[in-house]
């Protein structure tokens, strides 16, 4: 019973460190998935800037391209002014040397004339620097026009990448406590299960041992048919425990690795532990392991075994209860 008791307890600290050291490992890599989340938004954010910084260039480089286009035309304007004007002062002066010998009034007429043609230049240039001009503003609003825009859609962007990051963060919190929150609820319920049966187990062992002989086949024959039943259930329940794990697969693979990760060590740990246990009581025992084990049955018929090949023998309730028989 001692030892019985003694296995029990190891198996159960040994399931207990498993399950906190999957904990640990499970946050760990929680924490891992939400920095690779933060910088992929990190990345996508940068990105995004430098496309609205190379927009803004783009803009920029155009805005200088159209100053300088208005300046040449500007300048073309102008020399075709002076070309104008120097052709109708030529005109002019042409038609002055030959109405040189008309009368007065010709002189007169040409001098308003040249007055006009003068008055007609200037008004020209003034309508062209004025158009001119209104280009100028033109282009500058637009200049002005653009900026504003490309700000306030740098602004909608930087807002929809921190909105996007601050929901992925929260889903990912969310998905994070969803699963340590039916991790916990899965080892409770297997702890509170395996209390459960060890319970059963030892009410069990106490009323077989309490009816004597006569009742130990009996007892025996009951146990090998819960054994069934606890085998049938347990398989069923894993064959449930497969159904379920197979539906949220999509959404727990990495929970469902880190349980069988979780699995592996804690057989790995029991097993070490039994061993190690065993051994320990092998070295109390010292000399007694040698011994045979004797025992008589319910009809009177004594049995005689090696230590050494008993000790090959898978540990079960039927073989506890005919040890104490001895």
């Amino acid at each position: 019973m001692d030892f019985e008791k003694a296995q029990n307890q190891l198996a159960e600290r040994d399931a207990k460190d498993a399950a906190e050291r999957a904990r640990e490992e499970a946050t760990r890599r929680q924490l891992e998935d939400k920095a690779a989340w933060e910088m992929k938004i990190e990345l996508e954010k940068k990105a995004t800037v430098e496309n609205f910084e190379a927009a803004q260039k783009a803009a920029a480089k155009a805005a200088e391209e159209n100053a300088r286009k208005a300046a040449e035309e500007k300048a073309a304007w102008e020399k075709k002014i002076e070309l104008e004007k120097k052709a109708a002062m030529e005109n002019f002066e042409a038609a002055q040397k030959a109405a040189a010998k008309a009368a007065e009034e010709n002189a007169r007429k040409a001098a308003e004339e040249k007055a006009a043609w003068e008055k007609k230049i200037i008004d020209e240039k003034k309508e062209a620097l004025l158009a001119y001009e209104e280009a100028q503003k033109a282009a500058a609003k637009a200049a002005e026009e653009n900026a504003r825009k490309a700000a306030e859609e740098k602004a909608v962007w930087e807002k929809r990448i921190q909105q996007e990051k601050e929901e992925a963060l929260k889903a990912f919190e969310k998905a994070r406590e969803t699963a340590m929150r039916e991790a916990e609820e899965k080892a409770a319920k297997a702890e509170e299960e395996k209390k459960a049966w060890e319970k059963k187990l030892k009410e069990e062992r106490e009323a077989a041992m309490a009816k004597g002989k006569e009742d130990l086949r009996k007892a025996q024959e009951a146990e090998k048919k819960k054994a069934e039943e606890k085998a049938a259930e347990e398989k069923a329940k894993a064959d449930a425990i497969a159904e379920l794990a197979a539906a949220k697969k999509e959404a727990a693979d990495n929970e469902a690795k880190l349980k069988k990760e979780a699995a592996e060590e804690a057989a790995k740990l029991k097993k070490e532990a039994e061993e190690a246990l065993k051994k320990a009581v092998a070295e109390v025992k010292g000399d007694d392991k040698k011994k045979p084990i004797k025992f008589k049955d319910a009809v009177g018929r004594k049995f005689s075994f090696p230590f050494h090949l008993c000790e090959t023998w898978a540990v079960c309730t039927l073989q506890l209860l005919s040890g104490t028989l001895r």
